[in-house]
C-alpha cells in the first residue's frame, strides 16, 4: 500500500524498494475511519454484549459512553454484567481528550480490578496548526507498574506559512530507545483544495548514517476519494484518527460509524527515480472516476520503452456506496481476476455484510472464503436507532460449526439516553470515588439528592452507610476509612427512584 512501515534497521535500498510496491487503494485501513462520525442522536450511551451458548445468549459484559456536546467519546466504562450471585462491577474504562480542532490527543485505557491502574496510553499531540507531530503507545512495565514508551512515529514539520513545505517522519526504535530518521518529503506542492500534487522522497540509510541519494519524485497527485493529513496518508501502526476507532476494533459495537474506503490514498501520480543524473520513469498510477467516485485504477511500470500494466483494482459502487473491489492482474496477457471484497448494506445504509471471495481461476465460480454479516434490528418506533446487533462470522476453513459455516459470535443490545431502559449492568449515576484504592480517607462525588449508601466487603459485612440529604446536594461525602482491614469493598448506592449502583473499592 501507499502507507508503508519505516523499516527499522534496513537499508535506504530495502526501504526504497519497500516503497516502490504499488500504491493500491485499500478500503477499511485505518485512515479510511479518519472521516467517521456518530451522530450523537444517533450513537447508544451503553451496550450489552452477549455470546451464543448452547443456543442462549448469556451476558459477557457491558459498557457505557461518555460524549462531549461534539458528540466525540470522551470516556467508556466496561462492566461485568450482574448475576444471581453477585452485582455487577466495574472492570476497566477508557478516556479520550481532544485538541481544540476536534482531533484525538489521548487515549488511556485503564484495568479497575482488582486496583486501577493504566494499561497503555496512546498519546497523539498536535502543534499550533493542528497537525499531528507523534503517535506514541505506552504500555504498563509489569515489574516497575510505571508506563514505558514501547512504539511510536513522529513527524517533524517544517512550515512556509501554515503551509507544511518538508517533512522527516522518524520511528521509535524501543531495543535502543532512540528515535530513528524513516523518510524525508520535500518540495512539496499542493493544489488550491490543499492536497498534494507532487514531492520529493527520500530515505534514511542507517549503514552511512546519511539519507540516502537514490531519491523518488511523486508528481500529478490526485486524490479523488479526498486526502486527510499527512500521518493517516504515510500510516502508523499506533496512530488512530478518532476514539471510535477503537471502540470499532475492539468491540464493534457502533455499527453506525461512518466508512468513507479509499480517504487518504492518491488515485494517479508518477513516480520517478534519480539515477545520479536525472530523474527517469518507474511507476504510475491513473484512473477513471464516474460521477465523483473512482471506478479503476491501474498500476504501470516503466519497462524503458514504454508503460506496461501490471495490476488494477475495480469498484464497484450502489449510490456513494462501495459494494465490491476486485484486484485483476494482466499477467496472463489479459485482465483476469480470483480475488474480491464485498460489501452490502440495508434501507437505512446500515453495513450487512463484509465479505471476501476468490476462486481458482478465470470463469470458475466465486466461493466465499470469510466474512461478517451483521442482522440489525431497529427500535420499533425509531428506524433511525439500532435496538439489537447480532454479528455472525464465516470461515471458509473451519469455525465452531465446522468448515463453511455462519457462526453467531455476538449480540449486541444498544440504549439510549432518551430510553426508559437502562444498559444491565452499567453504571447509573457517574460517581466519581477518589482515591481508589484508598488508605485514610475516600472521597465520593456525584451522589443524587437523597440517595442511600452503604459499604460492605465481600462477606456483606457493613462497614458505613448513610444517606444524602437535600441540603447536601453538590457536596462530597468523605469517610474516614482507617481502622478498616486492607482489601475489596463494596459500595451500593439506592437513588430516590429506586435505582441502584454498585462499586468495588480497594483498601491498601
Amino acid at each position: 500500500t501507499f502507507r508503508q512501515e519505516r523499516q527499522l534497521g534496513t537499508s535506504a535500498a530495502e526501504k526504497r524498494a519497500i516503497f516502490r510496491t504499488r500504491a493500491t487503494l485499500v478500503p477499511n485501513s485505518k485512515a479510511n475511519h479518519s472521516t467517521g462520525r456518530v451522530a450523537a442522536a444517533a450513537a447508544p450511551d451503553s451496550v450489552l454484549m452477549e455470546d451464543l451458548s448452547s443456543g442462549t445468549f448469556e451476558p459477557v459484559y457491558s459498557y457505557r459512553f461518555v460524549r462531549n456536546s461534539a458528540g466525540k467519546l470522551t470516556q467508556m466504562r466496561l462492566w461485568i454484567p450482574p448475576t444471581p450471585l453477585w452485582p455487577a462491577f466495574q472492570f476497566g474504562s477508557a478516556e479520550a481528550t481532544y485538541s481544540t480542532q476536534g482531533a484525538l490527543t489521548r487515549l488511556s485505557f485503564f484495568v479497575t480490578f482488582p486496583t486501577t491502574t493504566e494499561a497503555f496510553r496512546l498519546a497523539q499531540p498536535v502543534d499550533s496548526r493542528g497537525n499531528c507531530t507523534s503517535a506514541k503507545m505506552y504500555e504498563e512495565d509489569t515489574a516497575t507498574g510505571s508506563l514505558v514508551l514501547t512504539t511510536g512515529d513522529s513527524i517533524q514539520y517544517t512550515y512556509t506559512g501554515n503551509t507544511i513545505s518538508s517533512l522527516i517522519w522518524k520511528g521509535y526504535d524501543d531495543d535502543n530507545g532512540l528515535w530513528v530518521n524513516g523518510l524525508r518529503l520535500t518540495a512539496i506542492s499542493y493544489n488550491a483544495a490543499a492536497q498534494p500534487t507532487g514531492f520529493d522522497l527520500e530515505f534514511w540509510d542507517e549503514l552511512t548514517n546519511a539519507w540516502d541519494p537514490g531519491k523518488l519524485r511523486y508528481s500529478g497527485l490526485t486524490w479523488n476519494a479526498g486526502f486527510d493529513s499527512w500521518f493517516a496518508t504515510l500510516g502508523s501502526d499506533s496512530y488512530m484518527p478518532n476514539a471510535e476507532d477503537f471502540l470499532s476494533e475492539g468491540f464493534k459495537d457502533l455499527p453506525r460509524v461512518s466508512n468513507k474506503p479509499l480517504v487518504g490514498q492518491p488515485d494517479q501520480y508518477l513516480m520517478r527515480e534519480f539515477n545520479g543524473s536525472t530523474f527517469v520513469n518507474s511507476q504510475r498510477a491513473y484512473s477513471v472516476v464516474t460521477g465523483g467516485l473512482i471506478q479503476r485504477v491501474t498500476y504501470q511500470t516503466w519497462i524503458g520503452t514504454g508503460w506496461e500494466s501490471d495490476i488494477r483494482d475495480v469498484y464497484t459502487w450502489t449510490g456513494t456506496k462501495l459494494t465490491m473491489a476486485t484486484s485483476e492482474d494482466s499477467s496472463s496477457g489479459s485482465w483476469q481476476s480470483s480475488y474480491r471484497d464485498l460489501w452490502a448494506y440495508n434501507g437505512n445504509g446500515d453495513l450487512t455484510l463484509d465479505a471476501s471471495e476468490s476462486r481458482d481461476s478465470v470463469g470458475a465460480p466465486w466461493l466465499l472464503n470469510s466474512g461478517n454479516q451483521y442482522v440489525i434490528v431497529y427500535q420499533p418506533n425509531n428506524s433511525s436507532r439500532i435496538q439489537t446487533w447480532v454479528d455472525q462470522n464465516y470461515n471458509r476453513f473451519g469455525g465452531p460449526s465446522g468448515s463453511g459455516a455462519w457462526d453467531t459470535a455476538a449480540r449486541y443490545t444498544l440504549y439510549y439516553s432518551t430510553a426508559s431502559a437502562t444498559c444491565p449492568g452499567c453504571e447509573g449515576d457517574l460517581l466519581g470515588i477518589y482515591p481508589n484504592p484508598f488508605s485514610d480517607q475516600i472521597q465520593i462525588n456525584g451522589l443524587s439528592q437523597e440517595a442511600q449508601w452503604r459499604i460492605t466487603d465481600l462477606n456483606g459485612r457493613l462497614f458505613a452507610q448513610g444517606d444524602q440529604r437535600p441540603e447536601e446536594r453538590g457536596t462530597a461525602l468523605r469517610i474516614a476509612c482507617q481502622a478498616w482491614p486492607s482489601g475489596i469493598y463494596i459500595l451500593q448506592v439506592r437513588d430516590a427512584e429506586g435505582n441502584r449502583t454498585w462499586r468495588r473499592l480497594v483498601k491498601r
